[in-house]
């Protein structure tokens, strides 16, 4: 990259840190700190006062549950302003997740986003949400997977039809993954195929979940352990209706795992999911190559940089 940036989020970097490409926990924010070569700092600002290098732009996550940092940031954005050429925040969370805050602090959220120079969506859908939120243009951050250490993953899957499928549910039962309706699916599906249903442990996982749903639930692991688990699986379902980063089915597309959306589930058009399911399983191997491409033509670290360049660029020429 050829801009100097610096990042900040809620986690508790030491001073001045770089994110190593060899990190195990490469979970999408660290991955675009790893990608962009980017200086990472704390929103406590004392690593960036003591720090007299020079950058072109703050990157800045605003964390969505730190009403404190949220506060920080807002009485400390003019001064950021003064030291960084474009100051740009990026979507944590869903979009409509502003609703789920105190009327106060709706309002304080909103305040704090106009202030930025820019901001960077997870999706066009939301990047439409936020230019009507905050009257200006928005940009979209693609999501980002840096595979080093998980590289002989990649490639297509074949399906043995002798054993039982493993489908893996990307979410808990809530209004956050909306695995409710994953659950259902998977229970009209082994009326006819013979099905193995895992599912994510998250931290909106309820202690009585598993009683209902009866699936295997696989522990909270980092995130390359997380891909090698992931990879043993053959179909994913995720159902969630709050768009976000879809870092889930990323991930599956990655290993060459074909995925049912919302979109698939309860489509525009009259197309039935069973008879999709039946369509993948009979033509597995060919849709596995053809998300492995996919990704290859589409969601590479190549092409994010080429987008983030083009993006900052036009940014930083505003």
């Amino acid at each position: 990259m050829k801009y100097k940036i610096a990042f900040f989020s809620e986690t508790n970097f030491a001073p001045k840190t770089t994110i190593k490409r060899s990190l195990s926990n490469m979970r999408t924010d660290l991955a675009w700190m790893a990608s962009l070569e980017a200086v990472c700092h704390t929103i406590n600002f004392d690593s960036i006062v003591t720090d007299p290098a020079k950058y072109d732009i703050a990157m800045v996550i605003i964390p969505k549950y730190r009403p404190d940092m949220q506060q920080l940031l807002l009485e400390n954005i003019d001064n950021m302003k003064k030291r960084f050429k474009k100051v740009i925040c990026i979507q944590e969370g869903p979009a409509d997740l502003i609703h789920d805050f105190e009327t106060a602090q709706q309002f304080a959220y909103l305040k704090l986003l106009k202030k930025f120079d820019a901001m960077f969506c997870h999706n066009q859908k939301d990047k439409k949400y936020f230019q009507f939120l905050l009257n200006k243009e928005c940009y979209v951050i693609p999501t980002l997977m840096i595979d080093n250490l998980i590289q002989d993953l990649h490639k297509p899957k074949i399906l043995d039809k002798n054993k039982k499928i493993k489908i893996m549910i990307s979410g808990n039962i809530g209004n956050w993954y909306h695995a409710l309706d994953s659950y259902v699916a998977v229970e009209e599906l082994k009326k006819e195929y013979d099905i193995d249903a895992y599912c994510v442990t998250m931290g909106r996982k309820s202690k009585d979940e598993q009683n209902f749903t009866n699936y295997r639930y696989v522990p909270y692991v980092d995130w390359s352990s997380w891909m090698r688990l992931l990879s043993n699986m053959d179909f994913g379902i995720n159902a969630t209706r709050r768009t976000g980063a879809e870092t889930f089915n990323l991930n599956c597309k990655y290993l060459g795992i074909p995925t049912f959306s919302r979109f698939n589930l309860y489509p525009d058009i009259n197309v039935d999911y069973r008879d999709e399911f039946k369509y993948i399983i009979n033509n597995y191997e060919q849709l596995s190559e053809r998300e492995i491409i996919d990704y290859d033509d589409n969601y590479s670290e190549e092409w994010f940089l080429v987008s983030m360049e083009k993006d900052l660029t036009k940014i930083l020429n505003t």
